[in-house]
C-alpha cells in the first residue's frame, strides 16, 4: 500500500455531512460574495506590482515616500496590499 493512499485526507465524494474546511475556519472562498481580505505581500510581489527595484524601494521606505513593511517575524517582512494600493492611488492623484 502506498503512503499517499494511507494519508489521503480528502473526504469521500458521497459524504452528506461534510462541509468545506474553509467554512470551518471562517475563510471566504473565492466564489462566495465576500469582501476581499487585506493580504500580506512579500517583497517579490511588491516589486512586481510597483515596478521598481529592491534598492529603490528600500530607499523610498527610508525617506518615507513608500509604506514601511510590517515585521511579521524576526526575519520576515511584508506589506499590506491595501497600503500598496493606497500608495499607487496617491501617485495617480499627483499626476
Amino acid at each position: 500500500m502506498s503512503r499517499t493512499s494511507e494519508v489521503d485526507a480528502r473526504p469521500p465524494s458521497n459524504c452528506a455531512n461534510c462541509t468545506p474546511i474553509a467554512s470551518h475556519l471562517g475563510i471566504a472562498l473565492a466564489n462566495e460574495s465576500a469582501p476581499p481580505t487585506d493580504r500580506i505581500l512579500r517583497l517579490p510581489e511588491v516589486l512586481e506590482i510597483v515596478g521598481i527595484g529592491r534598492t529603490s524601494l528600500y530607499g523610498m521606505v527610508k525617506t518615507g515616500r513608500f509604506p514601511a513593511p510590517l515585521h511579521l517575524s524576526e526575519r520576515m517582512r511584508g506589506w499590506k496590499l491595501s497600503a500598496i494600493l493606497k500608495y499607487l492611488a496617491s501617485l495617480e492623484a499627483e499626476q
